[in-house]
């Protein structure tokens, strides 16, 4: 990935969007952004039409898979893709045992911050 990637985070957890920006803007490539984050379904939705307003083009979500309110992170997903057409979606989720596949990519929780940046990077 050569080119800059604005990213989208979507979590319920809030110590996960922020170890996700720190892993992004500590050991990811200068020329990737976070440029949006939500804690919930109704959140992205929002953070999602400001972000259109503004133009800023998202490249790569990054989407819990269980989000509150009894939905999953597939919604903000749709809603993504619905918005920006090309972005690229990574499920992240610490559900092993379920077959998740909305993403474009499925990525554990427990992966090492390392090997976030080598996933980011290979999308």
């Amino acid at each position: 990935m050569s080119q800059k990637e604005n990213i989208f985070i979507a979590d319920d957890k809030p110590y996960a969007i922020n170890a996700l920006r720190c892993i992004i803007e500590d050991l990811g490539s200068e020329e990737w952004k976070v440029v949006g984050t939500a804690n919930s379904v109704d959140e992205a939705r929002r953070v999602i039409d400001k972000l259109t307003e503004q133009q800023t083009i998202v490249t790569l979500g990054i989407i819990d898979h269980r989000m509150p309110d009894e939905s999953d992170g597939k919604l903000v997903a749709i809603q993504l893709k619905q918005a920006f057409p090309q972005v690229k979606t990574a499920s992240f989720s610490t559900y092993e045992d379920e077959e998740i596949t909305w993403g474009d990519f499925n990525w554990d929780k427990g992966s090492r911050p390392t090997e976030i940046v080598k996933l980011i990077r290979n999308t």
